[in-house]
Protein backbone atom coordinates (compact mmCIF):
# COMPACT_ATOMS: atom_id res chain seq x y z
CA UNK A 1 0.00 0.00 0.00
CA UNK A 2 2.92 2.32 0.67
CA UNK A 3 6.70 2.11 0.38
CA UNK A 4 8.27 0.43 3.38
CA UNK A 5 10.85 2.42 5.29
CA UNK A 6 13.40 1.65 7.88
CA UNK A 7 11.03 2.90 10.60
CA UNK A 8 7.89 1.62 8.89
CA UNK A 9 6.17 4.96 9.61
CA UNK A 10 3.95 7.14 7.45
CA UNK A 11 2.30 10.52 7.68
CA UNK A 12 -1.43 10.15 7.19
CA UNK A 13 -3.44 13.28 6.47
CA UNK A 14 -6.91 14.43 5.49
CA UNK A 15 -7.00 17.37 3.04
CA UNK A 16 -8.30 20.67 4.39
CA UNK A 17 -10.84 20.57 1.54
CA UNK A 18 -12.48 17.62 3.29
CA UNK A 19 -14.72 17.82 6.33
CA UNK A 20 -14.52 15.36 9.22
CA UNK A 21 -17.58 14.86 11.41
CA UNK A 22 -17.15 12.48 14.34
CA UNK A 23 -19.81 11.23 16.71
CA UNK A 24 -19.62 8.40 19.22
CA UNK A 25 -20.76 5.65 16.83
CA UNK A 26 -20.79 7.26 13.38
CA UNK A 27 -18.24 9.16 11.33
CA UNK A 28 -18.65 11.08 8.10
CA UNK A 29 -15.97 12.48 5.80
CA UNK A 30 -17.02 14.82 2.99
CA UNK A 31 -14.89 16.00 0.08
CA UNK A 32 -16.04 19.52 -0.77
CA UNK A 33 -14.28 19.40 -4.15
CA UNK A 34 -15.99 16.33 -5.60
CA UNK A 35 -18.99 15.82 -3.27
CA UNK A 36 -17.93 12.31 -2.20
CA UNK A 37 -19.15 11.14 1.22
CA UNK A 38 -17.67 8.31 3.30
CA UNK A 39 -19.62 6.85 6.21
CA UNK A 40 -18.42 4.52 8.95
CA UNK A 41 -20.29 3.04 11.90
CA UNK A 42 -19.21 1.34 15.12
CA UNK A 43 -15.53 1.05 14.18
CA UNK A 44 -13.39 2.15 17.16
CA UNK A 45 -10.15 1.95 15.15
CA UNK A 46 -11.39 4.61 12.73
CA UNK A 47 -12.91 6.61 15.58
CA UNK A 48 -9.48 6.83 17.25
CA UNK A 49 -7.76 7.96 14.04
CA UNK A 50 -10.36 10.63 13.30
CA UNK A 51 -10.23 11.89 16.87
CA UNK A 52 -6.48 12.37 16.57
CA UNK A 53 -6.80 14.02 13.15
CA UNK A 54 -9.27 16.57 14.50
CA UNK A 55 -7.07 17.63 17.43
CA UNK A 56 -6.09 21.26 16.90
CA UNK A 57 -2.37 20.65 17.42
CA UNK A 58 -2.25 17.85 14.85
CA UNK A 59 -3.52 20.06 11.99
CA UNK A 60 -5.13 17.08 10.26
CA UNK A 61 -1.89 15.05 10.14
CA UNK A 62 -0.96 12.00 12.26
CA UNK A 63 1.63 9.23 12.13
CA UNK A 64 0.71 5.62 11.31
CA UNK A 65 3.01 2.62 11.47
CA UNK A 66 3.31 -0.47 9.36
CA UNK A 67 1.73 -2.31 12.26
CA UNK A 68 -1.31 -0.02 12.07
CA UNK A 69 -1.69 -0.68 8.37
CA UNK A 70 -1.73 -4.42 8.89
CA UNK A 71 -5.12 -3.91 10.54
CA UNK A 72 -7.58 -4.48 7.64
CA UNK A 73 -10.01 -1.88 9.01
CA UNK A 74 -7.34 0.84 9.13
CA UNK A 75 -5.76 -0.10 5.80
CA UNK A 76 -9.22 -0.19 4.18
CA UNK A 77 -10.00 3.23 5.64
CA UNK A 78 -6.74 4.69 4.29
CA UNK A 79 -7.50 3.17 0.90
CA UNK A 80 -10.97 4.78 0.87
CA UNK A 81 -9.44 8.15 1.70
CA UNK A 82 -6.88 7.92 -1.09
CA UNK A 83 -9.29 6.62 -3.73
CA UNK A 84 -11.75 9.45 -3.01
CA UNK A 85 -8.99 12.10 -3.08
CA UNK A 86 -9.55 13.10 0.52
CA UNK A 87 -6.01 12.57 1.77
CA UNK A 88 -2.95 10.35 1.49
CA UNK A 89 -0.09 8.46 3.16
CA UNK A 90 3.45 9.85 2.93
CA UNK A 91 6.65 8.00 3.77
CA UNK A 92 8.19 9.86 6.72
CA UNK A 93 11.60 9.66 5.02
CA UNK A 94 10.25 11.79 2.19
CA UNK A 95 9.52 14.64 4.56
CA UNK A 96 11.98 16.77 6.53
CA UNK A 97 9.41 16.94 9.29
CA UNK A 98 5.73 16.65 9.98
CA UNK A 99 3.70 18.16 7.12
CA UNK A 100 1.74 21.25 8.12
CA UNK A 101 -1.70 22.31 6.93
CA UNK A 102 -3.58 25.57 7.31
CA UNK A 103 -6.85 24.70 9.01
CA UNK A 104 -9.72 27.08 8.10
CA UNK A 105 -11.31 29.03 10.93
CA UNK A 106 -14.41 31.21 10.78
CA UNK A 107 -14.17 34.56 12.55
CA UNK A 108 -17.32 36.51 13.46
CA UNK A 109 -17.61 39.70 15.47
CA UNK A 110 -14.20 39.36 17.14
CA UNK A 111 -13.27 42.33 19.27
CA UNK A 112 -16.82 43.67 19.63
CA UNK A 113 -17.48 42.50 23.15
CA UNK A 114 -16.87 45.59 25.32
CA UNK A 115 -19.07 48.71 25.49
CA UNK A 116 -16.29 50.90 24.07
CA UNK A 117 -15.74 48.53 21.16
CA UNK A 118 -19.49 48.42 20.63
CA UNK A 119 -19.59 52.22 20.26
CA UNK A 120 -16.65 52.19 17.85
CA UNK A 121 -18.37 49.70 15.58
CA UNK A 122 -21.86 51.25 15.45
CA UNK A 123 -21.50 52.06 11.77
CA UNK A 124 -20.03 48.71 10.77
CA UNK A 125 -22.57 46.63 12.66
CA UNK A 126 -25.32 47.54 10.19
CA UNK A 127 -23.40 45.82 7.41
CA UNK A 128 -24.67 42.55 8.89
CA UNK A 129 -28.28 43.56 8.14
CA UNK A 130 -29.31 42.18 4.76
CA UNK A 131 -33.12 42.10 4.82
CA UNK A 132 -35.78 44.07 6.64
CA UNK A 133 -39.42 42.97 6.49
CA UNK A 134 -42.09 45.46 7.53
CA UNK A 135 -45.56 44.22 8.43
CA UNK A 136 -47.06 47.66 8.12
CA UNK A 137 -50.61 46.73 9.10
CA UNK A 138 -52.85 43.83 10.05
CA UNK A 139 -56.09 44.70 8.28
CA UNK A 140 -57.48 42.40 5.59
CA UNK A 141 -61.04 41.70 4.52
CA UNK A 142 -60.18 38.28 3.10
CA UNK A 143 -60.61 35.18 5.26
CA UNK A 144 -57.92 32.86 3.90
CA UNK A 145 -57.54 29.65 5.87
CA UNK A 146 -53.73 30.01 5.78
CA UNK A 147 -53.77 33.41 7.49
CA UNK A 148 -52.95 32.27 11.01
CA UNK A 149 -50.00 30.08 10.19
CA UNK A 150 -48.40 30.70 6.81
CA UNK A 151 -46.35 33.76 7.79
CA UNK A 152 -44.67 31.71 10.53
CA UNK A 153 -43.41 29.29 7.89
CA UNK A 154 -42.35 31.58 5.02
CA UNK A 155 -42.76 35.27 4.03
CA UNK A 156 -46.51 35.73 3.70
CA UNK A 157 -49.23 38.25 4.40
CA UNK A 158 -51.24 37.92 7.59
CA UNK A 159 -54.01 39.74 9.43
CA UNK A 160 -54.27 40.46 13.14
CA UNK A 161 -55.41 36.88 13.72
CA UNK A 162 -51.90 35.65 13.01
CA UNK A 163 -49.28 37.98 14.49
CA UNK A 164 -51.07 39.23 17.59
CA UNK A 165 -49.52 38.03 20.89
CA UNK A 166 -52.88 36.73 22.09
CA UNK A 167 -53.59 34.78 18.92
CA UNK A 168 -53.26 31.00 18.91
CA UNK A 169 -51.32 30.12 15.80
CA UNK A 170 -51.81 26.54 14.66
CA UNK A 171 -48.57 24.66 15.36
CA UNK A 172 -47.64 21.23 16.62
CA UNK A 173 -47.10 21.50 20.36
CA UNK A 174 -43.67 19.89 20.71
CA UNK A 175 -41.42 22.49 22.28
CA UNK A 176 -38.76 20.16 23.65
CA UNK A 177 -36.50 20.48 20.59
CA UNK A 178 -36.92 24.26 20.38
CA UNK A 179 -37.08 25.69 23.93
CA UNK A 180 -37.20 29.27 22.63
CA UNK A 181 -40.39 28.59 20.70
CA UNK A 182 -42.46 28.14 23.83
CA UNK A 183 -41.26 31.41 25.35
CA UNK A 184 -41.93 33.26 22.10
CA UNK A 185 -45.57 32.19 22.19
CA UNK A 186 -45.88 33.65 25.68
CA UNK A 187 -44.30 37.03 24.93
CA UNK A 188 -46.07 39.82 26.76
CA UNK A 189 -47.57 42.52 24.63
CA UNK A 190 -46.47 46.15 24.72
CA UNK A 191 -48.76 48.80 26.20
CA UNK A 192 -48.94 50.14 22.65
CA UNK A 193 -50.44 46.95 21.23
CA UNK A 194 -53.94 47.50 19.94
CA UNK A 195 -56.22 44.68 21.08
CA UNK A 196 -57.36 42.15 18.52
CA UNK A 197 -60.79 43.71 18.13
CA UNK A 198 -59.16 46.68 16.38
CA UNK A 199 -56.68 47.21 13.54
CA UNK A 200 -53.04 47.95 14.14
CA UNK A 201 -50.53 49.65 11.87
CA UNK A 202 -46.92 50.77 12.18
CA UNK A 203 -46.50 54.28 13.48
CA UNK A 204 -45.10 56.12 10.46
CA UNK A 205 -43.14 58.75 12.42
CA UNK A 206 -41.51 56.10 14.63
CA UNK A 207 -40.69 54.01 11.57
CA UNK A 208 -39.00 56.96 9.86
CA UNK A 209 -36.84 57.65 12.90
CA UNK A 210 -35.93 53.99 13.14
CA UNK A 211 -34.98 53.61 9.46
CA UNK A 212 -33.11 56.90 9.12
CA UNK A 213 -30.09 55.24 10.74
CA UNK A 214 -29.88 52.91 7.75
CA UNK A 215 -28.98 55.65 5.30
CA UNK A 216 -25.30 54.94 5.95
CA UNK A 217 -25.51 51.53 4.28
CA UNK A 218 -27.04 50.15 1.09
CA UNK A 219 -26.31 46.46 1.57
CA UNK A 220 -29.82 45.63 2.74
CA UNK A 221 -33.18 45.15 1.04
CA UNK A 222 -36.66 45.85 2.29
CA UNK A 223 -39.92 43.96 1.92
CA UNK A 224 -43.31 45.53 2.60
CA UNK A 225 -45.82 43.06 3.95
CA UNK A 226 -48.87 43.07 6.17
CA UNK A 227 -52.54 42.33 5.81
CA UNK A 228 -53.81 44.35 2.87
CA UNK A 229 -50.90 46.79 2.61
CA UNK A 230 -52.96 49.25 0.56
CA UNK A 231 -55.12 49.85 3.64
CA UNK A 232 -52.13 51.39 5.44
CA UNK A 233 -53.19 54.99 6.08
CA UNK A 234 -49.74 56.40 5.22
CA UNK A 235 -49.09 54.19 2.21
CA UNK A 236 -48.20 56.97 -0.24
CA UNK A 237 -46.02 58.72 2.34
CA UNK A 238 -44.30 55.41 3.05
CA UNK A 239 -43.54 54.83 -0.63
CA UNK A 240 -42.09 58.32 -1.00
CA UNK A 241 -39.95 57.82 2.10
CA UNK A 242 -38.68 54.39 1.02
CA UNK A 243 -37.81 55.72 -2.43
CA UNK A 244 -35.20 57.92 -0.75
CA UNK A 245 -33.25 54.74 0.07
CA UNK A 246 -31.15 53.25 -2.71
CA UNK A 247 -31.95 49.65 -1.84
CA UNK A 248 -34.02 46.90 -3.43
CA UNK A 249 -37.68 47.07 -2.45
CA UNK A 250 -40.42 44.48 -2.79
CA UNK A 251 -44.12 44.43 -1.95
CA UNK A 252 -45.95 41.26 -0.95
CA UNK A 253 -49.58 41.26 -2.11
CA UNK A 254 -52.17 38.51 -2.11
CA UNK A 255 -53.81 38.26 -5.54
CA UNK A 256 -57.27 38.63 -3.96
CA UNK A 257 -56.19 42.02 -2.60
CA UNK A 258 -54.33 43.04 -5.75
CA UNK A 259 -57.49 42.79 -7.86
CA UNK A 260 -59.07 45.62 -5.86
CA UNK A 261 -56.01 47.90 -5.91
CA UNK A 262 -54.71 47.84 -9.46
CA UNK A 263 -54.60 51.63 -9.66
CA UNK A 264 -52.54 51.87 -6.47
CA UNK A 265 -50.19 49.22 -7.86
CA UNK A 266 -49.84 51.23 -11.04
CA UNK A 267 -48.56 54.19 -9.02
CA UNK A 268 -45.59 52.12 -7.85
CA UNK A 269 -42.48 52.53 -9.96
CA UNK A 270 -42.25 49.31 -11.95
CA UNK A 271 -38.53 49.89 -12.61
CA UNK A 272 -37.41 49.95 -8.97
CA UNK A 273 -40.05 47.88 -7.18
CA UNK A 274 -40.62 44.12 -7.24
CA UNK A 275 -44.13 42.79 -6.74
CA UNK A 276 -44.53 39.43 -5.00
CA UNK A 277 -47.97 38.03 -5.73
CA UNK A 278 -49.15 35.32 -3.35
CA UNK A 279 -51.39 32.58 -4.70
CA UNK A 280 -52.97 29.81 -2.62
CA UNK A 281 -55.63 27.20 -3.26
CA UNK A 282 -58.55 26.77 -3.72
CA UNK A 283 -58.12 29.32 -6.48
CA UNK A 284 -60.40 32.10 -7.70
CA UNK A 285 -58.94 31.94 -11.19
CA UNK A 286 -60.89 34.80 -12.82
CA UNK A 287 -59.36 37.21 -10.29
CA UNK A 288 -55.87 35.80 -10.78
CA UNK A 289 -56.27 36.01 -14.55
CA UNK A 290 -57.11 39.72 -14.35
CA UNK A 291 -54.17 40.42 -12.03
CA UNK A 292 -51.66 38.59 -14.23
CA UNK A 293 -52.94 40.24 -17.41
CA UNK A 294 -52.83 43.72 -15.89
CA UNK A 295 -49.37 43.40 -14.40
CA UNK A 296 -47.91 42.03 -17.61
CA UNK A 297 -49.13 45.13 -19.45
CA UNK A 298 -47.55 47.40 -16.82
CA UNK A 299 -44.22 45.52 -17.15
CA UNK A 300 -43.59 45.13 -13.45
CA UNK A 301 -40.81 42.99 -12.09
CA UNK A 302 -42.91 40.10 -10.86
CA UNK A 303 -42.59 37.06 -8.67
CA UNK A 304 -45.47 34.63 -8.20
CA UNK A 305 -45.29 32.64 -4.97
CA UNK A 306 -47.53 29.58 -4.88
CA UNK A 307 -48.55 28.18 -1.48
CA UNK A 308 -48.75 24.41 -1.64
CA UNK A 309 -50.57 22.04 0.73
CA UNK A 310 -50.83 18.95 -1.46
CA UNK A 311 -49.62 17.30 -4.63
CA UNK A 312 -52.83 18.50 -6.30
CA UNK A 313 -51.97 22.10 -5.40
CA UNK A 314 -48.53 21.68 -6.94
CA UNK A 315 -49.94 20.25 -10.15
CA UNK A 316 -52.41 23.15 -10.40
CA UNK A 317 -49.61 25.65 -9.81
CA UNK A 318 -47.48 24.06 -12.52
CA UNK A 319 -50.42 24.27 -14.90
CA UNK A 320 -50.88 27.98 -14.13
CA UNK A 321 -47.18 28.69 -14.68
CA UNK A 322 -47.37 27.11 -18.13
CA UNK A 323 -50.76 28.58 -19.00
CA UNK A 324 -49.72 32.17 -18.22
CA UNK A 325 -46.02 31.80 -19.11
CA UNK A 326 -44.94 32.97 -15.68
CA UNK A 327 -41.19 33.51 -15.62
CA UNK A 328 -40.30 34.03 -11.96
CA UNK A 329 -42.00 31.67 -9.51
CA UNK A 330 -41.46 30.12 -6.09
CA UNK A 331 -43.26 27.31 -4.30
CA UNK A 332 -43.81 27.38 -0.55
CA UNK A 333 -44.99 24.23 1.22
CA UNK A 334 -47.56 25.08 3.90
CA UNK A 335 -47.84 22.73 6.86
CA UNK A 336 -51.49 22.62 7.91
CA UNK A 337 -51.14 20.09 10.70
CA UNK A 338 -52.25 17.16 8.57
CA UNK A 339 -50.10 16.99 5.42
CA UNK A 340 -47.17 15.13 6.97
CA UNK A 341 -46.80 12.83 3.98
CA UNK A 342 -46.33 15.74 1.57
CA UNK A 343 -43.54 17.11 3.76
CA UNK A 344 -41.89 13.72 4.10
CA UNK A 345 -41.87 13.34 0.32
CA UNK A 346 -40.95 16.89 -0.69
CA UNK A 347 -39.39 18.77 2.23
CA UNK A 348 -37.48 16.18 4.26
CA UNK A 349 -33.78 15.92 3.42
CA UNK A 350 -32.03 12.71 2.38
CA UNK A 351 -28.45 11.75 1.57
CA UNK A 352 -29.09 12.28 -2.13
CA UNK A 353 -30.27 15.84 -1.42
CA UNK A 354 -27.03 16.64 0.40
CA UNK A 355 -24.97 15.22 -2.46
CA UNK A 356 -26.99 17.19 -4.99
CA UNK A 357 -26.67 20.39 -2.95
CA UNK A 358 -22.87 19.95 -3.02
CA UNK A 359 -22.22 22.45 -0.16
CA UNK A 360 -18.90 24.28 -0.24
CA UNK A 361 -16.52 24.21 2.70
CA UNK A 362 -17.27 27.89 3.32
CA UNK A 363 -20.99 27.15 3.51
CA UNK A 364 -20.39 24.25 5.88
CA UNK A 365 -18.17 26.20 8.26
CA UNK A 366 -20.56 29.15 8.23
CA UNK A 367 -23.45 26.89 9.25
CA UNK A 368 -21.52 25.80 12.33
CA UNK A 369 -21.81 29.28 13.81
CA UNK A 370 -24.77 31.02 12.18
CA UNK A 371 -28.08 30.15 10.57
CA UNK A 372 -27.94 31.48 6.97
CA UNK A 373 -31.74 31.24 6.73
CA UNK A 374 -32.16 33.83 9.48
CA UNK A 375 -28.85 35.67 9.41
CA UNK A 376 -29.11 39.35 8.57
CA UNK A 377 -32.91 39.41 8.70
CA UNK A 378 -35.12 41.53 10.94
CA UNK A 379 -38.93 41.54 10.99
CA UNK A 380 -41.02 44.43 12.30
CA UNK A 381 -44.65 43.75 13.21
CA UNK A 382 -47.51 46.29 13.14
CA UNK A 383 -47.14 47.11 16.84
CA UNK A 384 -43.42 47.87 16.42
CA UNK A 385 -42.11 44.59 17.80
CA UNK A 386 -38.85 43.44 16.21
CA UNK A 387 -37.91 39.79 15.66
CA UNK A 388 -34.92 38.15 14.02
CA UNK A 389 -37.16 35.14 13.42
CA UNK A 390 -40.91 35.37 13.79
CA UNK A 391 -40.91 32.19 15.89
CA UNK A 392 -38.24 33.36 18.33
CA UNK A 393 -38.65 35.87 21.19
CA UNK A 394 -38.83 39.55 20.29
CA UNK A 395 -35.72 41.73 20.43
CA UNK A 396 -37.54 44.91 21.39
CA UNK A 397 -39.66 47.72 19.94
CA UNK A 398 -38.68 50.31 17.34
CA UNK A 399 -39.74 53.14 19.66
CA UNK A 400 -37.54 51.80 22.46
CA UNK A 401 -34.36 50.55 20.81
CA UNK A 402 -32.18 51.69 17.91
CA UNK A 403 -31.42 49.57 14.88
CA UNK A 404 -27.78 49.52 16.01
CA UNK A 405 -28.59 47.95 19.36
CA UNK A 406 -31.00 45.41 17.90
CA UNK A 407 -28.54 44.19 15.28
CA UNK A 408 -25.64 44.16 17.75
CA UNK A 409 -27.55 42.19 20.39
CA UNK A 410 -28.72 39.63 17.86
CA UNK A 411 -25.17 39.22 16.55
CA UNK A 412 -23.61 38.80 19.99
CA UNK A 413 -26.23 37.05 22.09
CA UNK A 414 -29.28 36.49 19.93
CA UNK A 415 -31.06 33.18 19.42
CA UNK A 416 -31.99 33.33 15.73
CA UNK A 417 -29.00 34.39 13.67
CA UNK A 418 -26.77 32.10 15.68
CA UNK A 419 -28.93 29.00 15.88
CA UNK A 420 -26.98 26.29 14.00
CA UNK A 421 -28.32 22.81 13.48
CA UNK A 422 -25.57 21.30 15.63
CA UNK A 423 -27.23 22.81 18.73
CA UNK A 424 -30.67 21.28 18.10
CA UNK A 425 -31.79 17.82 19.21
CA UNK A 426 -31.57 15.19 17.82
CA UNK A 427 -29.29 16.67 15.14
CA UNK A 428 -26.59 17.44 17.68
CA UNK A 429 -25.84 13.72 17.92
CA UNK A 430 -25.87 13.03 14.17
CA UNK A 431 -22.65 12.93 12.14
CA UNK A 432 -24.45 14.53 9.19
CA UNK A 433 -25.43 17.73 11.03
CA UNK A 434 -22.58 19.71 9.47
CA UNK A 435 -23.76 18.84 5.96
CA UNK A 436 -27.50 19.30 6.38
CA UNK A 437 -29.21 22.58 5.46
CA UNK A 438 -29.90 25.13 8.23
CA UNK A 439 -32.82 25.07 10.64
CA UNK A 440 -35.92 26.57 9.02
CA UNK A 441 -39.31 27.74 10.20
CA UNK A 442 -40.72 24.34 9.32
CA UNK A 443 -38.68 22.90 12.19
CA UNK A 444 -40.33 25.37 14.57
CA UNK A 445 -43.84 24.88 13.31
CA UNK A 446 -43.65 21.09 13.18
CA UNK A 447 -41.78 20.95 16.50
CA UNK A 448 -39.21 18.61 14.99
CA UNK A 449 -35.48 19.20 14.61
CA UNK A 450 -34.74 16.41 12.15
CA UNK A 451 -36.92 16.85 9.08
CA UNK A 452 -34.87 14.25 7.26
CA UNK A 453 -34.57 10.66 6.10
CA UNK A 454 -31.06 10.31 7.49
CA UNK A 455 -31.48 7.83 10.31
CA UNK A 456 -28.17 6.24 11.16
CA UNK A 457 -26.69 4.75 14.28
CA UNK A 458 -25.69 8.14 15.64
CA UNK A 459 -29.27 9.42 15.62
CA UNK A 460 -31.47 8.51 18.64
Amino acid sequence: MAIKTKNNEYWFYIDTDSLISVKEKAFVIYNSLNGKILEYYNQPEIFKILQELTLVDNLGVIKLTDKDLKNPIISGFCRDIRENHMGDLIDVLLSAGKPKQMIPKLSIMEGYETPSQKRQTRGNILEYLSRLTLYINDFCEETCHICNGAFKQFPCCTSQRGWHPQSKVHIINKFKHFPNLESSQKTKSSPLVVQSSQNTQLDFDQLKMFLDNLRCTSSWEININGGNIFKYSKFQELIAFLNSFKVNKSFTIHYRNAINHLEEIKQLNCEIHTLIILVHFPLQEPKLHLVIDYLKKEKFVMEYHFIIESETDFQMAEKLVQQYSLQSTQYHAFFNGENFSMFEENVYVGREDIIEAFPSLKEIYTRQFVNPTNFGSLIILPDGRVHANINDPQLGYIHQRSIYDLVYDEMVKGTSWRKPRKNVRPCNSCAFNKLCPPITNYNYVMGKGDLCHIKNECSP
